[in-house]
Parts: C-alpha cells; structure tokens; sequence
C-alpha cells in the first residue's frame, strides 16, 4: 500500500514537473516568435514607406517647381489603391500645402500643416493616433532639386560651380498599420494552435514516460 502510495505521488510529480518546464518552454518560445514577428512586420512597413516616399518626393520634383495642381493630385493619387497607404500630403518648403488626399477624413486637421520635424532626409515622425482606429506611422520625404551656377574659372577655383541640393518641398506620406496587426492577429491564433499540439504531445509522451519510469 505504501509502495503504490509512493509511486503515485511520485508520478503526480514527475508529471507537474514535466507540465511546467514543457509550458514555459512553449510559452517563452512562442512570445519570443510573436515580437520577431512584429518587429519584422513594422520594419518591412517602414522601409516599404520610405521607398514609397521617396519615389513619389522624386516624381513631384518638376510638379512642386510649377506648382502644376493637376499633376501634383495625380501624384498624391497615385498610391490610393495601396492598402498600406492612408494618406500623402505635398507642402512647399515654407510650408504650404499643395495637394492632399486621405482614406480617412478625420486625419486632415492632423495632417494638413508641415510638421516641425521636417528634415532634409526622409524621417519617421510621431505615430498618429485615432479613437478606435490603428496607429498611424507619419514620415516626411523632401523634394530636392540640383542647381547649377555657370561653370568659369571663379566658381571652379572657389568650389561653388558644384552641384547643390536644394529643399523644393515635402511629400507626407501615413501608413496604417491596420494590416499588419490583423496579420500578426492571425499569426498568434496559428502559433497558438501550435503549441497547444506541442503541449499536448508533450504531455502525452511524459504521462506515458512517467508510469514507466515509476514502475
């Protein structure tokens, strides 16, 4: 009676013991997948935005100069079927507002002026936040121009005959991020059917290892 006493609470044990090392192993895994996961998702989405931006900072160069309304609109809705995509903005350096368009009425009073970060290289802004809504990832893309002076011996011999880099205007660009949470959404649910089939094999094998072991 003692010997079948002794085996069984030495099986419970055997068994909790197994429970636990077998679900902070499956847990620790899978929360380190899930924040790989996210972090790739956001990295892709910015680098994805920024060439974006810079495409369309290159393609308003000639429209920014003139000032040509048209062709600035036609930019700005270029990119409106790009799921990604929730609005682009184009100012002047000063920092005038030319074209805009958005998915998302209740985003103009928050994007229609320069912000104070504009740099003379596309940078990430703040996020944008709506109620209800995902976050919004803001970056700001300049329009440069190349002006030449006329090339004779003076300007050759003081260095400014070279090309300089001038700050036309700037392109914002918003991303929501609405797709890649539904994405990393249905990448939990997968991975949580995972380790579910991992614990319970894990717990199959031990249960079965452990009657074996206590006999």
């Amino acid at each position: 009676m003692m010997i079948t006493k002794r085996r069984a609470g030495l099986r419970t044990k055997f068994n909790l013991l197994s429970v636990v090392l077998i679900l902070t192993t499956a847990l620790g895994l899978g929360v380190l997948v899930v924040l790989h996961e996210q972090s790739s998702s956001y990295n892709d989405l910015i680098l994805r935005g920024k060439v974006t931006a810079s495409m369309l900072a290159n393609n308003a160069e000639y429209s920014l100069y003139t000032e040509n309304q048209d062709a600035l609109n036609r930019i700005v809705d270029s990119v409106k079927f790009d799921p990604d995509v929730a609005f682009v903005v184009v100012f002047t350096a000063n920092g005038k507002l030319l074209a805009i368009n958005t998915k998302e009425p209740r985003l103009i009073r928050l994007i229609s002026t320069l912000p104070s970060w504009a740099s003379n290289e596309t940078v990430v802004g703040p996020f944008i936040e709506l109620p209800g809504q995902s976050l919004y990832v803001d970056m700001l893309a300049p329009v440069h121009t190349q002006s030449k002076r006329l090339d004779n011996d003076l300007f050759l011999e003081s260095g400014q005959g070279q090309n300089e880099a001038k700050i036309m205007g700037y392109v914002r660009l918003g991303l929501a991020q609405s797709r890649v949470d539904q994405e990393l959404r249905n990448f939990l649910v997968w991975l949580s059917m995972i380790v579910v089939a991992i614990l319970l094999i894990g717990l199959t094998v031990t249960v079965v290892m452990t009657n074996r072991i206590t006999t």
